[in-house]
């Protein structure tokens, strides 16, 4: 049974989407992954609560290499 082109083109946004879905899925469990290490390495600091004062903070600490 040939398969349309309207339908080829659902399976291939389907395959799409799946791979784009997963490439994400990667990225976040690598993300999350960085964070245990970092924790684990020691390199984590009180928050502020201000997010430019944090950022400030992270930047001078990498800067020092966690020293």
């Amino acid at each position: 049974m040939p398969v349309d082109q309207a339908a080829r083109r659902t399976i291939k946004r389907d395959l799409i989407r799946r791979d784009m879905e997963r490439r994400e899925g990667q990225f976040a469990q690598d993300a999350i992954l960085a964070g245990y290490r970092d924790l684990a390495a020691g390199r984590s600091f009180a928050s502020s609560g201000d997010f430019k004062t944090d950022m400030k903070v992270l930047d001078r600490k990498e800067a020092a290499d966690w020293k």
